[in-house]
C-alpha cells in the first residue's frame, strides 16, 4: 500500500469537493490532524474509514487503495468484495478483542478464586487463624445469635447445645423483665478457630441496663451442628468483684457449656 499515493489522492478528492480538512474531518467524525496525516503520507485511513471515505468522493474502495481513478468503471464486483472484506476484518478484530478482554477475566476470577482457597484452608491449628471448616461454625453462630437477639425460643433451642434443657429462652426472658435488654448482636468470623481439634467461636452481644450499654463478648465452642456458648471473656473462673451484676447474670442465662 502507497500511503504516500493514497494520500495525494484524498487531497486532490477534497479539493474537488472543495472541503477543508477539518470539514472533511468533521464528516468523518474523526480530527483534522488525522487527515493531515493520511495527505502527507504519514498514514492511511482505517479500513471502517474506507467506505465513508469512498461515499463522500463519490470513488470506488479500489480507487482509494490504489490511489487513482479507474476511469474504465465497468464492473463493481471487486468494490463488493473489498467491502465484504472490510467488514469481516472489522469484525475479526472486534471478536479478537472481545475473546483477550473474557480471557483477562477469566484469568482474574481464578487468580481470585484461587487466593480465596489458598486463604480459607490455610487453617492454623495452634493460632488465631481461621479456614474452610469454620465456614459452617460462623454461619451457625450468626444465626445463634440472631436467634437470641430476637427472642426466637424455637430457633434458640435449635441452634444452641442444651438450650431447651438449661432453660436459655426462659432466663432471657427473665433478663428482660428485669431491664437487661438485648440491643444488637454480631458473630466474629476472625473469631473462628481450631485449637486442639476443638471448633471454638467468639460473639458480640450488646446489652443496656439502667441506662447503660455494655458491649459483652462470649466465647463459644461449635460441633454436632450446634453452638455452645462457655463464658463470657473475663469472666471464665472466679468472676471478678467489679463486674457488672448485668454481665454476670447474662453468663449464667446463656452458658451451657458443661466440661464433663
Amino acid at each position: 500500500m502507497d500511503t504516500a499515493k493514497i494520500g495525494n489522492f484524498i487531497k486532490e478528492l477534497r479539493k474537488e469537493k472543495g472541503y477543508t480538512q477539518k470539514e472533511l474531518a468533521e464528516k468523518l467524525h474523526i480530527t483534522d490532524r488525522a487527515v493531515s496525516k493520511w495527505e502527507r503520507g504519514l498514514s492511511a485511513p482505517d479500513l471502517a474509514m474506507l467506505e465513508p471515505l469512498s461515499e463522500i468522493f463519490a470513488v470506488t474502495i479500489g480507487e482509494l487503495i490504489s490511489g487513482q481513478r479507474d476511469d474504465s468503471k465497468t464492473d463493481n464486483t471487486n468494490d463488493a468484495v473489498i467491502k465484504e472484506l472490510i467488514l469481516f476484518s472489522y469484525n475479526e478484530i472486534k471478536n479478537k478483542f472481545t475473546f483477550m478482554k473474557k480471557k483477562f477475566y477469566i484469568k482474574v476470577l481464578i487468580c481470585f478464586l484461587s487466593a480465596i482457597t489458598l486463604f480459607l484452608f490455610a487453617v492454623q491449628i495452634n493460632g488465631n487463624g481461621f479456614g474452610i471448616d469454620c465456614i459452617p461454625a460462623y454461619l451457625h453462630l450468626h444465626k445463634t445469635t440472631n436467634a437470641i437477639e430476637n427472642y426466637d425460643e424455637k430457633k434458640i433451642n435449635q441452634y444452641i447445645y442444651r438450650a431447651k434443657e438449661k432453660n436459655v429462652y426462659k432466663n432471657l426472658v427473665a433478663l428482660k423483665e428485669e431491664g437487661i435488654e438485648i440491643l444488637d448482636r454480631d458473630a466474629e468470623l476472625s473469631g473462628t478457630r481450631l485449637d486442639d481439634g476443638f471448633m471454638f467461636t467468639r460473639a458480640s452481644i450488646v446489652i443496656r441496663y439502667d441506662g447503660i450499654t455494655y458491649m459483652v463478648y462470649f466465647t463459644g465452642t461449635y460441633r454436632n451442628g450446634k453452638c455452645e456458648l462457655i463464658y463470657v471473656d473475663g469472666l471464665f473462673g472466679n468472676e471478678p468483684i467489679d463486674a457488672p451484676d448485668c454481665i454476670v447474670k447474662l453468663q449464667k442465662a446463656l452458658c451451657t457449656y458443661n466440661p464433663g
